[in-house]
Order: C-alpha cells, then structure tokens, then sequence
C-alpha cells in the first residue's frame, strides 16, 4: 500500500544543508535558494501533490554545515479560509 498524493492545499518546508565549499569568495555560495526549490517542486509533481499548483506556502532555508542534507515537509492546509487575510509587502 503505497502513499497517494495530497488532494487540496498544500504547505512546503524545506530545508538545504551543505559543506561549505573550500574555495569560494561569494559570501553565501551556490546553488541558489529559488533553484533548490524548484528542483523539490518539480520533483515531488504527481508523487506528494497532484499538480503544483495545490502548494499554496512555501517555507525553505539554505544552511551551510557539515554534511549535505535535504528536509522536505509537506502537509495538509485547510482551506476554510474564504478570503486572503491584508498583508503588508515591504521591498
């Protein structure tokens, strides 16, 4: 008996551990964030969700350590909300 994918909304939490590489002189080296992400994304598509657009948050962290490492979280998000809550966008 295998694990179906979620049927509603969705939250994300991931997070990225690496070694920090030895020669680097970027002050936070690759890979990017965003990047990261997507590769979780497209990667969980049809397995953890049915489509992506069911994800609804997306909480990710990159981290360097030592050892590589990825946490990824997916959990149920109730969507008895019936409008978006006012929020504030600070740039």
């Amino acid at each position: 008996m295998g694990v179906r994918p979620a049927a509603g909304p969705v939250r994300v939490e991931a997070i990225f551990m690496f070694m920090r590489p030895r020669r680097s002189t970027a002050s936070v080296p690759r890979p990017d964030l965003d990047n990261l992400v997507k590769a979780v994304m497209d990667g969980l598509n049809g397995i953890a969700w049915n489509d992506d657009s069911q994800v609804v948050t997306i909480a990710a962290e990159k981290h360097f350590g030592t050892k590589d490492m990825v946490r990824v979280t997916v959990s149920a998000v109730s969507d008895s909300k019936e409008e978006m809550p006012a929020r504030a966008m600070d740039y």
